[in-house]
Formats: C-alpha cells, sequence, structure tokens
C-alpha cells in the first residue's frame, strides 16, 4: 500500500508558527524523519503548570492559579455533607422501634401509624366518606360496559 499525503499536526521551527498549525507533507521524503518542532505559551500564560502546594490539602486549578478545595468525606464510617464549602456531620438517624408497629417521621420524631381500618365484612359495599366507612347503597347506571 502506497501512501501519497501525510497530515501531520507539527509547528516548523523554521516559522513561527501558531500552535496547532497544520503542516501538509507531501511525498516520501520524509517518512521515518522527525520534524523539529517548537511550542509556544499561550498568550498571558507562564508556559507551564506547576506543582500545587504540598501542605496536605486537596488543590485544583481556578483562574490559572491553584484554589484549595475539600476533598473527600472522612472515611470514618459516620455521614457527612456538604455545607460552606466543607464537610459537616451529619447526625446519626435513629431507627425506628422494632415492636411490629408502624411507624412514620413526624416532628423530627418517629410516630406510631394507626392503621387503615378494614371496611366491614358483612356482605355489603363501602366506600369512604367523611373518614369512615359507609354503605354503597346504589351504584351509578353503566352507560357503556364496552370491552375491557
Amino acid at each position: 500500500m502506497t501512501q501519497n499525503a501525510r497530515l501531520a499536526l507539527f509547528v516548523p521551527t523554521t516559522s513561527d508558527a501558531d500552535p496547532g498549525e497544520i503542516i501538509e507533507i507531501r511525498g516520501t521524503a520524509a517518512v521515518g524523519v522527525p520534524l523539529p518542532t517548537r511550542f509556544f505559551a499561550q498568550a498571558g500564560s507562564t508556559g507551564s503548570v506547576g506543582e500545587a502546594p504540598v501542605d496536605g490539602k486537596f488543590y485544583a486549578r481556578q483562574n490559572a492559579d491553584w484554589e484549595y478545595t475539600t476533598g473527600e468525606a472522612p472515611n470514618d464510617g459516620l455521614m457527612w455533607g456538604r455545607k460552606n464549602l466543607s464537610w459537616q456531620q451529619i447526625p446519626a438517624f435513629p431507627e425506628a422501634p422494632t415492636d411490629s408497629k408502624q411507624y412514620a417521621r413526624q416532628n423530627a420524631a418517629w410516630s406510631v401509624v394507626v392503621p387503615f381500618p378494614e371496611a366491614p365484612t358483612d356482605g355489603q359495599q363501602y366506600a369512604r366518606s367523611m373518614s369512615a366507612w359507609t354503605p354503597v347503597t346504589s351504584l351509578p347506571n353503566v352507560i357503556d360496559g364496552g370491552t375491557f
């Protein structure tokens, strides 16, 4: 297989080209021959990123500088959340009592949930009305039962 053209992303040292400028090499004369390159720092940059401070804290880059950032939450088995750019311990949330009753949280405490009572079992149909079971005395006429 022959190759007639190559496309390379090099900045030649023979001219002050902008970084990323594309040069085209035609033919096979440059195959296997290193091209001397030179890169320039972006305008307003020093050309390199220095090391972050070595003081045991976490840093991230912001506005071309190193800024302190809060790292991972402590790994001590406690619950932690972020507040005001730092980790805050979340107080332990107590489990509901284990006495076979149903519980829900109300006013930052566990409250017993009163079970929803069953309708009477006397053969009649019932519906809920005004927080109580009420016998259904008549059903609305079905205009079109349709196929369901």
